[in-house]
């Protein structure tokens, strides 16, 4: 999706960038947080969240649909409130 509706090449790695997988824990903390990177560099393009929201290949494409469940809308909720703190305790982690 990214190759069919980015031109940019540079614009191309900014929005996927390679992802270390782990071996230690630690690794763990740094590919998450780059993930959360990633997702807030694909916000930017339209057509990719339109794609990401409905494809099978997204683990969360589903949540939509429970948006209402009391669960799902408390840990959106959540995730807006504490998000930023939480990415900002893994940089510390990792330092």
């Amino acid at each position: 999706m990214i190759e069919a509706s980015i031109a940019d090449t540079a614009e191309k790695n900014r929005v996927c960038p390679p992802i270390r997988y782990w071996d230690e824990p630690r690794d763990y903390l740094s590919s998450y947080l780059a993930l959360m990177a990633h997702d807030r560099a694909r916000a930017a393009h339209p057509a990719v969240v339109a794609w990401a929201k409905g494809t099978r290949l997204n683990p969360m494409s589903g949540l939509g649909a429970l948006r209402d469940h009391p669960r799902v809308a408390q840990t959106w909720a959540d995730v807006k409130q504490y998000g930023a703190a939480a990415a900002a305790n893994l940089v510390k982690l990792l330092q």
